[in-house]
C-alpha cells in the first residue's frame, strides 16, 4: 500500500525538516538582532524549499486520502492515523512560525496556485493556476489568491480530520 511505502515516510521527513527550520527560527528569535538579517534569509530559503516539497505532495496525499476515507472509516488503520498525525504536527510548526506563513503565501503567488481547487470537489484540475483571460484585465492583490483558510496545509487537514 502506498501510505506505508510512499506517504509516510516522505511526511515524516516533512515534519523532520519543518521541526528543525522553526526551531532553527525560535533560536535566532532568542538570539537577538545582531547576526539576525543574514540568518533570516537562510531560514526563510528553507522555509520556500519547505513549502515547494509540500505542494509537491499535498495534492497527491488529498487525492489519496479522498479516495480512503471511506474504508478507513469503516475499519481505522493505524498507519492513517500516524500520517493524520504527522500532518497535524506540521500545521502546528506551520502556525507557531510567521516566516513559514509568508513563504507559503509567496510560494501561492509567485506560481499562481489556486488553492481553492483542493477544497472543492472538482478532479478535473487539483493544482490548476488561478487567472485566465478575464482576470488577467484586473491585477488581483497578493493577498486575493492566499489566506489563512485557504491554505494547503490547513486544507490537508482538514480533509484528513474524519480519520
Amino acid at each position: 500500500e502506498m501510505l506505508k511505502s510512499h506517504f509516510i515516510p516522505t511526511m515524516e521527513k516533512l515534519k523532520k525538516r519543518a521541526g528543525k527550520v522553526v526551531a532553527e527560527e525560535e533560536h535566532l528569535r532568542m538570539e537577538g538582532k545582531s547576526e539576525v538579517d543574514r540568518e533570516n534569509g537562510t531560514i526563510r530559503d528553507e522555509f520556500a524549499v519547505l513549502c515547494r516539497d509540500l505542494y509537491a505532495l499535498y495534492p497527491l496525499l488529498i487525492r489519496y486520502v479522498d479516495n480512503n476515507r471511506a474504508r478507513w472509516l469503516t475499519c481505522p488503520d493505524p498507519d492513517a492515523e500516524e500520517l493524520f498525525r504527522m500532518v497535524g504536527e506540521v500545521f502546528i510548526f506551520w502556525s507557531k512560525s510567521h516566516n513559514f506563513k509568508r513563504e507559503e503565501q509567496n510560494f501561492v503567488v509567485m506560481n499562481e496556485i489556486n488553492n481553492m481547487s483542493f477544497l472543492t470537489a472538482d478532479s478535473k484540475s487539483k493544482m490548476s493556476k488561478s487567472g485566465g483571460s478575464e482576470e488577467r484585465t484586473k491585477k488581483k492583490r497578493r493577498g486575493d489568491r492566499y489566506s489563512v483558510q485557504t491554505s494547503l496545509i490547513v486544507a490537508a487537514l482538514k480533509k484528513m480530520l474524519p480519520i
